[in-house]
């Protein structure tokens, strides 16, 4: 069975550092825009005076996604939800700033950045971006924010008529981030609504302990083990999506499970793997049954 897990180890470790190119959804209207010249090749090589609002820091996840894994409470389930720019991490907005660094996951996949600029004449909200279209590098890309009853980030997506081509939305997951992991927004969106709270936990004699699963990815009650990491990323095409979780994935004493939410618990199952490489994986005996505490 550790020749099996060890994979997996590989697999957990590899979304940290990696983060297929699905598309964003169409908009369902062709607006228009006036503006400067957009395009890629014009973005301002001085500073500009406007700067950056600290409302755009924090960790960003595309809507679709957030709304739903509220639902499914399965990542794998979700994953087609997952857009081409799935996630975005701003750290340092500042108002005397001419340029902002942003982060960004591409298909939670692989790790991106960009750059935004701001200038825009009227469009104190809207600014440039250096972000390419490699399909047609006409086209270009402008980051805007809107303030209402919640702050939200759009990318928006205009070919070189300036015609909306799509846009992707995204809601702010953290206010502020220590992480430097384009990921970690979608990583604390799964613990919150997957598995974040107090449990029964009762294991396949009959035992039964109190276990508790932090947003931030620690783990209480199981002895030995101190955190817990959910699978993200199903980038490989053919690969059996099942939901996984991994405790101690970063230690020598990790241990992973099939986990799948059943009338209200969340069942933990051992595995087989099928192919010996990770991609068909199938549930076999069940070794925890969490039934949550309520308040």
């Amino acid at each position: 069975m550790k020749a099996k897990l060890k994979y997996f180890i590989v697999i957990f470790l590899a979304a940290v550092s990696c983060q297929s190119e699905k598309r964003t959804r169409k908009a369902k209207d062709t607006t228009t825009i006036e503006v400067e010249t957009l395009n890629n090749k014009e973005v301002p090589k001085k500073a500009i005076k406007g700067g950056f609002p600290s409302v755009l820091n924090g960790d960003w996840v595309q809507t679709d996604y957030v709304e739903s894994i509220k639902v499914t409470k399965s990542p794998a389930r979700s994953h087609n939800k997952i857009g081409k720019y799935s996630s975005i991490i701003i750290q340092e907005a500042e108002k005397s700033a001419d340029s902002l660094y942003v982060g960004c996951s591409m298909g939670n996949h692989e790790g991106w950045q960009f750059t935004i600029y701001p200038g825009l004449s009227g469009k104190d909200t809207l600014y440039k971006t250096n972000l390419i279209d490699y399909d047609d590098r006409s086209n270009y890309y402008l980051l805007g924010y809107s303030v209402g009853g919640d702050t939200t980030l759009t990318l928006f997506h205009y070919n070189k008529n300036n015609k909306l081509i799509d846009k992707t939305e995204y809601t702010r997951i953290l206010k502020s981030s220590s992480s430097n992991s384009v990921e970690s927004g979608i990583q604390y969106l799964a613990n919150r609504e997957v598995f974040a709270g107090k449990y029964i936990c009762s294991d396949s004699l009959g035992h039964s302990k109190t276990v508790s699963f932090s947003p931030e990815g620690n783990l209480s009650g199981f002895s030995g083990y101190q955190t817990y990491r959910i699978n993200t990323d199903f980038d490989e095409p053919d690969e059996n999506t099942a939901d996984l979780i991994g405790f101690n994935t970063d230690k020598k004493n990790n241990r992973y499970f099939v986990f799948e939410g059943k009338q209200g618990e969340i069942l933990l199952y051992n595995y087989s793997d099928i192919d010996g490489r990770g991609m068909d994986i199938s549930k076999t005996s069940l070794v925890y049954t969490l039934r949550p505490v309520r308040k």
